[in-house]
């Protein structure tokens, strides 16, 4: 079991490293100035080059990604341009928003799911046969309310 282990935790680096770059690249193909986007409009052309000089955007995309890396590397997520606050404050308290959401949420699956295990079973389906929609009105509420819909 340790070897297996073992094997799974090395090969979560190059996905995580995978994942890091894909993400970066992301980032830097999105449309916009990401120094436009925070500095006032009547900024002069230096003031803008030394803000870009400060977050290390006059350097190539390379350099950038190692130097990021580096620094996620020993837990500096930096500072967030638009809030002006430290990364890790901001990840922190979304993170406690999302743990509350999934608490929740397992909580409400695993009271309706040991309500399903514990009645009858009912019909030909099985146990949730009376839970399920219609196959028509759910696949009509998929293409209304789905993505691409208006």
């Amino acid at each position: 079991m340790w070897v297996y282990v073992g094997r799974r935790l090395l090969l979560a680096i190059p996905t995580l490293l995978g994942a890091s770059i894909i993400v970066f690249a992301m980032v830097h193909l999105a449309p916009g100035d990401p120094i436009a986007a925070v500095m006032p409009a009547e900024s002069s052309q230096a003031e803008i080059e030394a803000t870009k000089r400060a977050y290390g955007f006059d350097r190539p995309l390379p350099v950038q990604y190692l130097v990021w890396l580096g620094r996620v590397a020993r837990g500096d997520l930096g500072k967030s341009i638009a809030t002006r606050r430290p990364v890790v404050l901001d990840v922190r308290d979304a993170f406690a928003n999302s743990l509350v959401l999934a608490l929740s949420s397992s909580l409400v699956a695993f009271g309706l799911g040991g309500c399903s295990a514990s009645s009858p079973p009912s019909g030909r389906g099985g146990r949730s046969t009376s839970w399920r929609a219609p196959s028509r009105w759910s696949g009509s509420r998929c293409r209304t309310t789905g993505p691409g819909s208006s």
